[in-house]
């Protein structure tokens, strides 16, 4: 912890925990200060809780209630394009320079892009060490096996997602994209995702498949979903 940036504690769910029913908690969240704190389900109205959002959170993030993130993805390059935007793909940044006019990016195709701006959507594994910045000696890649089981879209799921720290367990984090996103494909199925950090080394990172039941019953157990066969499930 002494190590970690304050901003990590922003970063992560700590900061926003649901402890009491969704009633109770849309409530509370009446209350200026309960409502910084507490999170309750809003995919049906995903803005019913920042009625002056427009207006005042412009930048105000939420997911798309159609196609996921991929959804999200068309929907965005659209936007952007039919206002003259150009976007150039599968072109790696080799340099950064920065003074107080502007930012100049240098690509792999010798090209050079100037602008007053630069906004970094990835991550800091390829920026920091063009920028000589410190905080790369703090950035790790962390393998992870990812399972994606498909199952009916009828399927009893009872969290969006859901959080386990404990270091006996194989699964970090579970949730269920598919159904918080509208997504199903055209069998009648949604998904779930099941998150496992894990080692190079280890025996779930050399044979994934050989643990696709135990995972599943993770799910199950910590009742993300009912269950405790995986009939109809891919």
């Amino acid at each position: 912890p002494t190590e970690l940036d304050q901003s990590t504690f922003q970063r992560t769910p700590i900061n926003r925990i649901r402890v009491f029913d969704d009633q109770v908690g849309e409530l509370l969240k009446e209350i200026p200060e309960f409502d910084d704190v507490l999170a309750v389900p809003s995919q049906e109205d995903p803005l019913r809780f920042y009625p002056e959002a427009e207006k005042q959170y412009p930048h105000k993030n939420y997911y798309p209630s159609e196609n996921g993130m991929r959804g999200f993805v068309t929907a965005a390059t659209n936007y952007i394009k039919d206002r003259g935007v150009e976007i150039v793909k599968n072109c790696k940044i080799t340099d950064l320079r920065s003074s107080q006019e502007s930012v100049q990016v240098d690509l792999a195709d010798s090209c050079c892009q100037e602008a007053r701006q630069l906004i970094w959507t990835a991550g800091p594994e390829n920026l920091a060490p063009m920028m000589d910045s410190e905080s790369w000696d703090y950035a790790h890649n962390v393998p992870m096996v990812l399972y994606y089981f498909f199952v009916p879209e009828d399927s009893n799921v009872n969290y969006t997602y859901l959080h386990d720290f404990s270091p006996d367990s194989h699964v970090y984090r579970l949730s269920a994209p598919g159904f918080y996103g509208n997504q199903r494909n055209e069998r009648g199925q949604s998904y779930i995702c099941a998150e496992v950090p894990t080692t190079t080394d280890s025996d779930i990172w050399e044979q994934p498949g050989e643990y696709v039941d135990t995972i599943w019953k993770t799910a199950v157990e910590y009742d993300l979903i009912q269950g405790t066969d995986m009939k109809g499930v891919e």
